[in-house]
């Protein structure tokens, strides 16, 4: 049996990801369906499963990827952004991750307890991102905390209407109306500011 190059080896295992990824962002989680990722990518399930030893193994690969790079830019964008609390985040999420928030609260919905290692990854997700929220509030302002405004509540409760929105969304709400909601949850949070 040939050897395989270890960059052939990670080359293969991102597209797989990326076909994955594209496939559960289309159809679902519920319909990811490893025969279909194999075929899409162009090769046997054997083989898929070299890369993935398992459905919930490529679910928390795909999750992993979504979520490295959903903060990476969120936080690029919270950092160049001089817009009010929020720092654009709703209009850039929106712009950029139009499917990804829809299958973490798809996954949040349906995944079984036995499901742990997904749900704690969601988690994770959701941690990091407050974080993120809220040392972008601590950064434009620093009297928050001062006046006893937790920026961790306030970036909780960004995030909690942010969510909210992102469900009314895929429940078929109108981006221009939820879009209206979140400017207006956060123009009354920055006047309790």
């Amino acid at each position: 049996m040939p050897k395989v190059i270890p960059e052939y080896k990670y080359e293969a295992k991102k597209r797989i990801l990326d076909v994955a990824t594209r496939i559960m962002l289309k159809t679902g989680y519920q319909n990811l369906k490893m025969e279909d990722v194999s075929k899409e990518a162009g090769i046997s399930r054997p083989t898929l499963y070299l890369y993935y030893k398992n459905r919930e193994e490529l679910i928390l690969a795909i999750l992993s990827n979504i979520i490295a790079d959903v903060i990476r830019t969120a936080e690029e964008s919270l950092n160049i952004s001089e817009k009010g609390t929020d720092g654009g985040f709703f209009e850039f999420v929106n712009k950029t991750y139009p499917d990804h928030f829809k299958i973490l609260i798809e996954l949040t919905a349906i995944v079984q307890p036995n499901e742990f290692r997904i749900i704690t990854t969601i988690g994770k997700f959701h941690s990091l991102l407050v974080d993120q929220i809220s040392q972008y509030i601590e950064s434009k302002c620093p009297e928050c905390a001062q006046n006893g405004k937790d920026p961790i509540i306030i970036a909780y409760t960004l995030f909690s209407l942010f969510i909210g929105l992102q469900t009314q969304i895929k429940l078929g709400m109108n981006i221009e109306q939820a879009r209206e909601i979140w400017n207006n949850g956060v123009c009354s949070i920055e006047n309790c500011l």
